[in-house]
């Protein structure tokens, strides 16, 4: 049997337990589920997915058994689990889904609000289009959502702040432009009504 294939059964005898502790109180030896959660965590630990991602291991924070948070900015970006029930895209370009692979996912639930006021949708599909120049494997462009796989991830990681603050800094330029026209605006209306 391979690697691939004990993990896939393990993640599916762990769902399993989930499912049926969910659905009952007693029965379950807890002892089973801490040992099926090491293999897990040795199999896709923090240190595997640092390596596969290139991202620095300090960065990547356990949420769950399919989930890992990645501490990025502006967003908190993450590492997942995804296919066959275990998380899926909602609206993928295209259509495909993934088939039981981590993916390093970048994800703008609010959209242009990241850049805070205004709502600079143009700016926001500069700055995504900017990412997806990063080749991603899946695009949820509906959810403003990229997704990774180890071969781009680690230079999406290492560039994300950058990109951000460039298109954040084109954002702040146009406010102040809009403001000193509001601000012109006022002094002349001032000027006229004064003489």
């Amino acid at each position: 049997m391979s690697n691939k294939k004990a993990i896939e059964l393990l993640l599916l005898l762990r769902k399993t337990i989930d499912t049926f502790t969910e659905q009952n109180t007693g029965g379950v030896l807890y002892e089973d589920i801490a040992f099926i959660d090491k293999v897990l965590d040795a199999a896709f630990g923090k240190r595997n997915l640092s390596s596969k991602f290139n991202i620095p291991v300090h960065e990547i924070h356990t949420s769950s058994r399919y989930w890992y948070n990645v501490y990025t900015y502006p967003e908190t970006t993450h590492i997942g689990f995804y296919g066959e029930g275990e998380g899926e895209i909602s609206w993928p370009d295209g259509g495909e889904q993934p088939n039981k692979e981590w993916l390093y996912v970048v994800k703008f639930p609010t959209g242009a609000h990241i850049f805070g006021e205004g709502y600079p949708t143009e700016v926001f599909n500069a700055f995504f289009n900017e990412l997806k120049g990063f080749n991603p494997k899946y695009i949820d462009t509906a959810n403003s959502a990229l997704y990774f796989d180890g071969k781009n991830a680690g230079e999406v990681y290492a560039n994300l702040k950058d990109i951000y603050l460039k298109h954040k800094a084109e954002v702040q330029k146009e406010l102040d432009r809009k403001r000193i026209a509001k601000l012109r605006a006022e002094l002349e209306k001032l000027e006229a009504s004064g003489e």
